[in-house]
């Protein structure tokens, strides 16, 4: 699933009900676990028959979304943290290049295309070497290392520390097989150097992460704050002076925060 503009599908996934079925779907689809469906086209023609289900016992689904900062954090999901912590985050605050008229080179994006074609022709069972075996073991002692010094009321960071090892082994089977393919082996055992360089990839994303959510989080407090100037402006009209409305922070926490709260 290919959309370069996420924006409108996490936005329905999180306000309707059909949404939020298929947004909690994507977890199971992560997990590469079956998936049944049952719809009246698929009744048989014969009068009183009951609708047919049809059954997939293993899925394979790759999901690449753009969106913008604010909406790509899953906001008002209800299954958020699940979500977030089964994408892989590639954030970008500018062009990496400006290209103001695209010239395609339709020769080399054939000569691209043919290669990743080779790709479909691998089968089989992923194994890893020794050394890579090693390499993976290594790096799950470090992530649990993490896991136990992080903040524990920090649940973003650490449902995406739990669920790296599993993204490392999915970019480690994405890395080899190109490899393979590249090298005409054929061959699905995953090396060290190319687990290493899996480790390497998903740290980088994890950082992006962190760094996408105070980005985020930010845009959250802006709009918040906009609102409850607002808000202000609105309640507070009379005591207007001179364009300015000065209030003290009982009156404020009185007023929008009388659970005991202080807006900051």
């Amino acid at each position: 699933m290919i959309c370069d503009d996420a924006n409108a599908t996490l936005a329905d996934w999180q306000k309707s009900t059909n949404g939020e079925r298929i947004a909690s779907r994507f977890l199971e689809l992560y997990d590469c676990k079956g998936m049944s469906e049952s719809f009246r086209r698929n009744r048989p023609k014969k009068s009183g028959a009951e609708t047919q289900r049809r059954f997939i016992p293993y899925t394979s689904t790759s999901v690449i979304f753009g969106a913008t900062f604010s909406s790509c954090m899953f906001r008002n999901q209800a299954v958020r943290a699940g979500l977030q912590r089964r994408f892989l985050y590639y954030v970008a605050e500018g062009h990496g290049r400006v290209i103001t008229w695209p010239k395609p080179d339709y020769t080399r994006l054939a000569t691209i295309a043919d290669s990743f074609a080779k790709l479909g022709k691998l089968s089989g069972v992923f194994t890893l070497s020794p050394s890579a075996q090693a390499t993976f073991e290594g790096y799950q002692k470090i992530n649990r290392e993490l896991i136990g010094n992080s903040d524990s009321f920090n649940e973003a960071l650490l449902s995406r520390l739990s669920s790296a090892p599993v993204g490392v082994l999915k970019i480690a089977m994405n890395f080899e097989a190109c490899r393979s393919v590249k090298n005409g082996s054929n061959s699905l055992q995953i090396q060290a150097e190319t687990m290493q360089l899996a480790i390497e990839h998903i740290e980088e994303c994890l950082k992006a992460s962190a760094g996408l959510e105070s980005v985020a989080h930010r845009l959250y407090i802006k709009n918040d704050a906009e609102v409850l100037l607002a808000k202000v402006r609105v309640d507070f009209r009379t005591q207007a002076k001179n364009g300015s409305i000065i209030l003290s922070k009982s009156q404020l926490t009185g007023k929008y925060a009388n659970h005991g709260r202080v807006w900051a």
